[in-house]
């Protein structure tokens, strides 16, 4: 759990916020995302694209078709066609938005969002139903950075009189591929979107990578291949994060987030002059600070 005290932030830290630091990084970023873009659609134009659409090359096809891991760009290519299929659903932002310093914009109503939990591994998120959940093919731990992202795209779900988060954790399919966990995660975003409950759901991951490659063919996300329906038993673990940063500001991200190593308290790095170079093992907030 992670400890949150809202009402004394410069008291207890010392430091003034500071305000605009996440627009200043936002512009930032979408300049050079922009940028990215702008090279990728050269790239197609060269004829290095092999689905210039998607944003996907031949050097992608071969990744999808090996035993390797899927990349961000399979997974933006996946939520650019659920996005489209899905116009109601929130969330489906870059996994790059997650990892820079201003992070996710929270979701309104119910929404869906892949992560890379910074272990490299791929989760998916759901908040649909009024609640959020995590699908993880691997049953690891919540790392801190998927902690960050998920209160940075669910925290309006929270009471905030709480101040705290409560993510589920349903019990589903482990994959067999130490490469896999891209897929399932695409996998159970297709059929979460479809109301499916995915608990009761087992994939033909044999199958997996040449569906998704003919989902990116015909530009439309379908079901993956089953092996059969099973019941795999409706346990769930609840996992609680406790919010976030003791400025408590309602702005529309809650931006980059470090947490303190001793007490566990979650600040925004921009409110404190955090360096993004500082690690979670190595910082102390002036509060553990002056308990030395």
């Amino acid at each position: 759990a992670l400890s949150v005290i809202r009402s004394t932030a410069r008291a207890n830290h010392g430091a003034q916020p500071v305000p605009g630091c996440s627009t200043v990084a936002e512009t930032s970023f979408i300049t050079q995302n922009e940028r990215t873009e702008t090279q990728e659609c050269n790239q197609g134009r060269s004829g290095n694209m092999c689905l210039p659409d998607l944003r996907l090359t031949a050097k992608d096809k071969a990744v999808l078709l090996s035993n390797e891991e899927l990349t961000d760009k399979h997974i933006h290519a996946t939520q650019m066609l659920l996005r489209h299929q899905h116009p109601g659903l929130g969330g489906l932002q870059d996994t790059a938005v997650g990892a820079s310093p201003y992070g996710y914009a929270r979701v309104s109503g119910e929404g869906l969002q892949i992560h890379h939990t910074g272990s490299e591994h791929w989760v998916v998120s759901s908040s649909i139903g009024g609640h959020v959940s995590v699908y993880d093919s691997n049953r690891s731990r919540i790392t801190s950075s998927l902690e960050y992202q998920l209160c940075q795209c669910y925290a309006p779900l929270n009471h905030m009189g709480t101040n705290a988060l409560t993510v589920r954790v349903p019990r589903v399919q482990l994959q067999r591929s130490h490469t896999a966990c891209g897929l399932f995660a695409i996998a159970w975003a297709v059929d979460v979107a479809m109301g499916t409950d995915v608990t009761q759901v087992r994939y033909d991951e044999s199958r997996m990578r040449a569906h998704l490659l003919l989902c990116f063919e015909k530009r439309e996300l379908s079901p993956f291949p089953r092996v059969r329906r099973v019941a795999i038993g409706p346990s769930c673990v609840d996992h609680r994060i406790t919010l976030v940063c003791c400025c408590g500001r309602p702005t529309r991200r809650l931006g980059g987030l470090v947490k303190c190593k001793r007490c566990r308290l979650v600040l925004h790095r921009a409110c404190y002059r955090i360096k993004e170079r500082t690690a979670d093992t190595s910082y102390l907030c002036g509060r553990c600070l002056g308990r030395r």
